[in-house]
């Protein structure tokens, strides 16, 4: 009777070191996808923001263009209006010298 106890004793424990070296290996497995999937998803992130840095450099180049495009505008009016003020002042300041030499004559 205790050998029968004895040999069901050691078949049990044979069949949970079968399933514990099953389980290992399963859970080796397990570890190996998450692995997979893991490195999967960092390349997904790597290029969506590759695809954002990209996206945003474009935005901001067209932004900055539409700024420089804006500034040289602004430029232009402020260049013409100092032009028109300078011929004012020209004319203005012809006009004096001859009154200043017709009082003289």
């Amino acid at each position: 009777m205790i050998e029968k106890h004895l040999e069901s004793i050691r078949s049990r424990e044979g069949e949970a070191k079968s399933k514990l070296e099953a389980a290992k290996l399963q859970g080796e497995e397990v570890i190996e996808r998450a692995r997979i999937e893991g490195e999967k998803l960092i390349e997904d992130v790597r290029a969506e923001a590759a695809e954002q840095e990209r996206t945003l450099l474009a935005q901001a180049r067209e932004s900055a263009g539409e700024q420089v495009t804006a500034l040289r505008s602004t430029n232009t009016s402020i260049l013409e209006s100092l032009s028109a003020q300078a011929s004012k002042g020209r004319d203005r300041a012809v006009a004096m010298i001859v009154e200043a030499f017709k009082s003289d004559l």
